[in-house]
Formats: C-alpha cells, structure tokens, sequence
C-alpha cells in the first residue's frame, strides 16, 4: 500500500479470482474510498473460464475498471489484445477500458486519480514483469514509485499509516502487504 500525502491511496496485490477482487474492492469501499480505480489483466494460457466472472466483478465494484496485459506467456499481443476487448465489451457495465500496456494503464490511472480515490492495481502483486512495457519499470510497484517520483521507501506499512487505515487492518479489511 501506498498513499501520498496529497492523492490517491495505492493497492498492489495478488487478487487474480472474481472472489479476491469482490473483496478487494468492497474493502477500498468499506475503508472510504470516494472513487475505485481497478487495473488488472490475464495471463496468456492460463485458466479463460474465469475471466468473465472477474471483468464483471471488477466493472460492478469499481468506478473505474481496467483491463491490461499481464504476462503474454505463449500467446501474441494482437491475440490477448483481442481477448481483452470482447471481454470487456461482452461483461463490462460500461465503465471500463482496455489499455493494453500495462504500465501506461497505470500512468493513466495515477494522472485521474485523486485525494480520497484508491488505485488497485491487481494480479501480479509484487512480482516481475515477464515482458517489456512502455515505461521503463520491471514492476507493478516500481511503476507506481517511478510515475509519483518516489523510492521504496515510501510504500507504507500497516501500523505507520492513519487511524483509519489501522482501523480497517484491524477490522480484517486490509491485510499486511509483503
């Protein structure tokens, strides 16, 4: 988690089931966010059933729902790009986009985003990117750090953060970031 002293608050997790992203985005929800931001995408040759179910939570739980490249693994850009529009255009409710560069999705959403707003940013959590991206970033993190101008050691921990975020981490809202 990350949260400027003036903008939005930050979230990079793992969440990559409909189920973790229902939580996920209720969480920023029950926390006051004033606006949800979700960034997300799939792994190329990885389980398609769940896809739908995911674009759909996001799109109902989010003000904002983005869907972005993840790993292409085996499958080409043109591919997974084409995959990400017919979901969005099939399970969307209208509030979401596809941007297929994952950092320039973030770059997108960091630009928007304001005091009160939360930007989650889920799927890869804090591993590696697996392929070049439009920024010159090798993660989710090191992306968000770059575009605010920020080192590591400006992600937060848990019990540094207000009384409203404690308040949260205590009620189960929010789990520690790793």
């Amino acid at each position: 988690m990350y949260k400027k002293e003036y903008g939005p608050t930050f979230v990079i997790d793992y969440a990559h089931t409909a189920d973790a992203i229902h939580h996920m985005l209720q969480t920023a929800k029950e926390c006051g966010a004033k606006k949800i931001y979700h960034i997300f995408g799939f792994r190329s040759g990885r389980d398609t059933t769940k896809r739908a179910e995911m674009v759909r939570v996001s799109s109902e739980h989010s003000d904002v729902s983005i869907l972005t490249m993840d790993d292409l693994n085996s499958e080409g850009m043109e591919g997974m790009e084409s995959s990400l529009n017919k979901l969005q255009s099939d399970y969307s409710a209208g509030n979401g986009k596809v941007i297929p560069d994952r950092t320039l999705a973030i770059q997108e959403v960091i630009q928007a985003g304001k005091e009160g707003n939360w930007i989650i940013i889920t799927g890869k959590g804090i591993e590696r990117y697996e392929q070049n991206f439009g920024l010159p970033t090798i993660s989710d993190k090191e992306t968000v750090l770059y575009l605010q101008n920020k080192d590591e050691g400006d992600f937060i921990g848990y019990f540094d953060q207000s009384f409203h975020f404690n308040e949260c981490y205590f009620k189960g809202l929010i789990r520690p970031f790793h």
